[in-house]
């Protein structure tokens, strides 16, 4: 039995389990600090599953995302307004992400798949 998912994407040949996007939030909680070495590791147990077909053979990996960090993004975008670099995430970028989300809904509700 698996963990309780709160993401899960299917795809033709397989399917991938998460049980919660970011560990951040819960590092800060927890008193932990950006600047500490071990900020934004998953801990064990919080890996993602993929489950893939290859050669008719079903595989199950776990998979740990790499570290998170916050920071960088908001340092990149302060940066990018006060003239010092590049817009961290073009509009564009948020476009399609917006598409994906919608196709996302769109997908669960009609319980099918939704092209991009």
């Amino acid at each position: 039995m698996e963990p309780q998912a709160a993401y899960v994407l299917h795809g033709k040949k397989g399917s991938f389990l998460k049980p919660r996007a970011d560990v951040q939030e819960n590092d800060l909680k927890a008193g932990n600090r950006p600047t500490s070495h071990n900020w934004g590791y998953e801990p064990d147990g919080a890996e993602g599953i993929l489950h893939i077909e290859n050669g008719g053979i079903i595989e199950r990996r776990h998979l740990a995302a790499p570290p998170g960090n916050y920071l960088h993004f908001f340092e990149a975008l302060y940066q990018s307004l006060t003239g010092g670099g590049e817009v961290p995430v073009p509009a564009s970028d948020g476009v399609k992400t917006m598409r994906i989300i919608d196709a996302a809904i769109q997908s669960s509700a009609a319980k099918s798949y939704i092209p991009l």
